[in-house]
């Protein structure tokens, strides 16, 4: 009998991070006194405007173990998100992302990419939402891909104007060109990642 065994160790880098990410909250509120008489601003933003550079890591990776005679099947998902833009005083956001995915087994590895343009607003209590629209997104034999892209996220800082989180990210993307297949009908991939992120605020 062939049993599936997720290997992902994304879910121990997310409990280690929500760790650090509320030491990181008591240890700054210690340091302002508590919150009394701070910024109403969340943790992440600073109480400033300005440009935001961050990076999205997703990575997980499942096997199935059966009779040790046959072949194993294994396969890697790994996706990094790449994110520049401005949040302005009154909190919204307005940027552009690139994201590059690959996905590999034991046959070969499928690459994809896409970039995408898109807006937000990061809420006093340091979660933060953003929507993007992918566009011209290639994945191995499928071309053409547009769709949309959802993040919610928690950050706050850690050492100045760096920030550290962890988002789920829920993909939707139709493709409707293939390289292979001759009568081909658009095809629509649905997509949610748990995920862990670095960023630095330019201000």
């Amino acid at each position: 009998m062939i049993k599936f065994i997720p290997k992902s160790f994304l879910s121990v880098v997310l409990f280690v991070t929500f760790l650090a990410i509320n030491f990181a909250e008591f240890s700054y509120a210690q340091t302002r006194g508590g919150g009394g008489g701070g910024s109403s601003r969340s943790v992440y933003v600073t109480g400033k405007s300005g440009a935001l550079l961050d990076f999205g890591v997703h990575y997980g990776q499942s096997e199935a173990v059966g009779n040790p005679a046959t072949q194993d099947f294994k396969n890697n998902t790994s996706v990094y998100d790449i994110k520049l833009g401005y949040i302005n005083d009154d909190n919204w956001y307005l940027g552009g992302l690139y994201s590059v995915k690959n996905y590999s087994t034991l046959a070969g590895t499928t690459n994809g990419k896409t970039g995408a343009v898109g807006f937000g607003y990061f809420f006093r209590n340091n979660f933060n939402f953003r929507a993007f629209y992918r566009f011209n997104e290639t994945y191995g034999e499928y071309r053409k891909g547009s769709g949309f892209q959802a993040d919610l996220e928690y950050k706050v800082s850690f050492a100045s104007n760096f920030y550290i989180g962890a988002l789920i990210s829920h993909r939707q993307v139709a493709y409707k060109e293939n390289d292979t297949i001759v009568s081909y009908q658009e095809y629509t991939a649905k997509e949610t990642y748990p995920a862990i992120s670095l960023g630095f605020l330019i201000n």
